[in-house]
């Protein structure tokens, strides 16, 4: 059962409030009406969740927000408020608050909403504290691993060095994090080390590889090593790489004398004693390093099973929690009997990692009916126990999302509900705008008096105005709505608006961007600001460059330029000589994907624009036969 603590100056509303969320048996609510009695609450007892109400005499909701997150109180905080102004929703989000939702409309909806916000909101926590808990053992792993452990970045670069290194180097963490990798290895074999490590990087794995290692006191030590790749999201851009040693100095330095024990027919008893005493704690290290991997798979949070020809040869506990069989009824059974489509993702015979591609590594979504009927949905992700030999079978790994899912769905309808009702209200508003136009109209027609024109003319602006912020209403609540998408930038500039007397030149052929799929209006917006405020304007080019940062685009006039003390002030909402929402619109529209957007012209010398897209936002498009048909805009 969730506590949720809910703050309100209005008492009514708390009692509602309670009722509605405490009927489902899932939620315990406590109340107060001052952010102060709600802060001397927080001290003594333990919630998963505060909803407060922004506007309340003393101490208002955001306020309180404030004082809580200084305190290093992370509690996931709700702003519950009638009050519906973008600025107050943006200062709440930046002072740490977890979501926001405004009151009003159908009680049962308003509530049953924040109820799946704060399961939500619980969910989420939850989860973050698990991987944190993961992190730390994971972390605790390497650190106190019996065997040398070292990663590197991209660049060669350390970045984790363990105790066990520590050990057998001599050097300290602090003394080689940031270094460059060779910095470990002798002079005379640098060179074909740093091979191994480069090539490491490009995907080759080391499996019992010999890689001689520098001590701080220039000792050289022989190393065994294996190593694998981490990779980013996507499953394919490696960013860095791990390796596991074992010294073998000792066994090496044993070997060459055995060697010459043999050559000079001079071995002893007691040193074929010694060499059987360090194969047995070699084998030791073995099976405690398999008896820790093993620990990790049972207790993974994911289930895991091996496969093999679509049979369940192996599996641990989660798998059988997720799917309600005990062990005894899913070992040595065909996958099928969870997951009846597996045959359509599955070839028969054997898992094939080069016939599922990315549908294998990269995750598929799928449902699995439990033993109860129960149907649940999962994330797969599967691998060849060896690469070289699919046939001997795979790794299966699940992840129940099933509640995410719902969640998901649920937040889905109400959005369509809320939708559609702004849509008939603005539909019902601009008719009757339409109404007053009209009447407006017949009035001038029959004649009015000079001291009443001015007050017709008046509510005739009154009423254009109304119907501007309403049509900037409607596209403002579709933004993020449509999923982000990669776009080509060439082919929604708005090169077939350009008239004559203005030269139009695009360089940018070859980008992709991830954005919202208004993404065409903000060049549209651009290309309405240089020909509406420009001054004259006989140019306009559209380039790009890349930083440290990203992808820069770039778009630029030759007019009259926009003053230093305008730069920033031209994106504010209801600044301008119009609306004032096309350029306020063009930022917000990027920056639901991240995109930045600012203005660096010079004044007098035409505007610059430039949008600044993050580094995994844009890619280069695949080149085809098509594009050197395509005529190039200039």
């Amino acid at each position: 059962m969730l506590h949720v603590l809910y703050i309100d100056d209005e008492s009514d509303l708390l009692e509602i409030c309670k009722l509605y969320l405490e009927v489902s048996g899932e939620y315990t609510i406590d109340t107060v009406t001052s952010a102060t009695a709600g802060l001397e609450l927080l001290k003594k007892t333990s919630y998963d969740v505060v909803v407060c109400d922004y506007q309340m005499p003393g101490m208002d909701g955001i306020t309180l927000l404030k004082t809580l997150r200084a305190q290093g109180n992370d509690l996931p905080f709700i702003l519950f408020t009638g009050r519906g102004r973008e600025e107050v929703v943006i200062q709440a989000l930046n002072n740490g608050a977890d979501f926001y939702i405004q009151k009003g409309g159908d009680p049962e909806a308003l509530f049953i909403e924040l109820a799946h916000i704060i399961q939500q909101l619980v969910g989420r926590r939850k989860a973050d504290e698990q991987l944190r808990k993961t992190n730390i053992y994971l972390t605790n792993l390497i650190t106190h691993a019996p065997n040398p452990i070292v990663t590197w970045d991209v660049n060669s670069k350390i970045t984790r060095f363990n105790q066990a290194f520590e050990k057998l180097t001599g050097f300290s963490e602090t003394n080689v994090l940031g270094h460059d990798f060779d910095v470990l290895f002798p002079e005379d074999s640098r060179a074909s080390s740093l091979d191994l490590v480069v090539r490491a990087l490009f995907g080759e794995k080391w499996e019992a590889v010999e890689i001689p290692i520098r001590t701080i006191h220039g000792e050289v030590r022989t190393v065994i090593w294996n190593s694998a790749n981490i990779y980013d999201t996507d499953g394919i851009t490696p960013v860095a790489t791990i390796a596991m040693g074992s010294d073998i100095t000792e066994r090496k330095k044993a070997e060459a004398r055995l060697n010459v024990a043999y050559e000079e027919l001079a071995a002893t008893e007691e040193e074929l004693r010694q060499q059987y005493e360090q194969l047995g704690e070699q084998e030791k290290v073995l099976r405690k390093n398999k008896e820790r991997l093993n620990s990790i798979v049972r207790t993974a949070p994911t289930g895991i099973a091996v496969l093999r020809d679509r049979i369940m040869t192996e599996l641990n506990d989660r798998f059988c929690t997720m799917t309600g069989y005990s062990r005894q009824e899913l070992e040595g059974k065909d996958l099928r009997i969870i997951w009846p489509e597996a045959g359509g993702y599955l070839p028969e015979g054997e898992m094939d990692p080069g016939a599922a591609g990315e549908r294998q590594n990269g995750g598929a979504e799928a449902r699995w009916q439990k033993k109860d009927g129960t149907v649940i949905t999962v994330i797969l992700s599967s691998t060849p126990l060896n690469p070289q030999d699919p046939s001997l079978g795979a790794t299966l790994t699940a992840l129940d999302i099933t509640s995410r899912v719902m969640a998901d769905e649920a937040l889905r309808t109400a959005n369509r509900k809320l939708g559609l009702l702004t849509s008939i209200t603005r539909h019902d508003i601009l008719n009757k705008i339409s109404i007053i136009d009209s009447n407006l109209a017949l009035i001038r027609r029959k004649g009015i008096s000079l001291d009443i024109s001015g007050y017709i003319e008046k509510i005739g602006t009154a009423s254009r105005e109304i119907q501007s912020q309403i049509e900037f209403g409607r596209i403002y609540q579709n933004l993020g709505n449509t999923a982000s998408r990669w776009q080509d930038i060439a082919s929604i500039l708005p090169v077939t608006m350009v008239p004559d007397s203005v030269r139009f030149h695009a360089d940018i052929d070859d980008f992709e961007v991830y954005a919202d799929p208004m993404l065409e209006k903000v060049f549209f917006n651009l290309f309405d600001n240089s020909l509406r405020h420009g001054g004259g304007v006989h140019e306009i080019r559209v380039t790009h460059r890349e930083s440290g940062t990203g992808l820069i685009i770039l778009w630029e006039d030759d007019g009259v330029g926009i003053g230093a003390d305008e730069k920033e002030r031209i994106f504010e909402r209801g600044y301008g000589k119009n609306t004032g929402l096309g350029l306020f619109l063009v930022r917000e529209i990027l920056a639901i994907t991240g995109i930045g957007i600012r203005e660096t012209g010079i004044p007098g010398a035409g505007a610059r624009f430039e949008l600044v897209v993050p580094k995994g936002g844009y890619r280069i498009r695949r080149h085809t036969p098509a594009d050197d048909r395509k005529p190039r805009v200039s």
